[in-house]
């Protein structure tokens, strides 16, 4: 791999976010695009990954920069991934694909910030 490029992110671009921007975390997806988000389109080959459209922002999203890149980059920076999903997004996810253990692990997680609504 050239030396200008580091875990497949330009080596420049990696320097600048771990020396200036200096983050303490990187999350993914943030803002808007979370209620966007399908976590199964940032998984596997880029070029048989989806491409969709940003109804936010009125363009494409080519899928590019999806799990396995972010994990690099947070790796390259030297700082911890945080990804984000709405719980409504699981649940879809276990309704249509039957999966019951896609909730077990986040739902450990979300109960505790669950409140009911009264």
């Amino acid at each position: 791999m050239a030396d200008d490029v580091i875990k497949g992110w330009k080596r420049e671009s990696v320097e600048r976010i771990k020396n200036e921007l200096r983050p303490r975390t990187m999350r993914m997806p943030g803002g808007c695009f979370t209620s966007l988000y399908d976590w199964r389109s940032g998984i596997g080959p880029r070029e048989e990954r989806p491409v969709s459209y940003d109804t936010w922002w009125g363009c494409e999203l080519l899928n590019d920069v999806g799990t396995f890149e972010l994990v690099d980059l947070c790796e390259a920076v030297g700082r911890n991934p945080s990804f984000v999903y709405l719980l409504c997004s699981i649940m879809n996810t276990v309704l249509q694909t039957g999966l019951i253990s896609v909730i077990i692990l986040p739902m450990h997680n979300v109960l505790p910030m669950v409140v009911p609504n009264r």
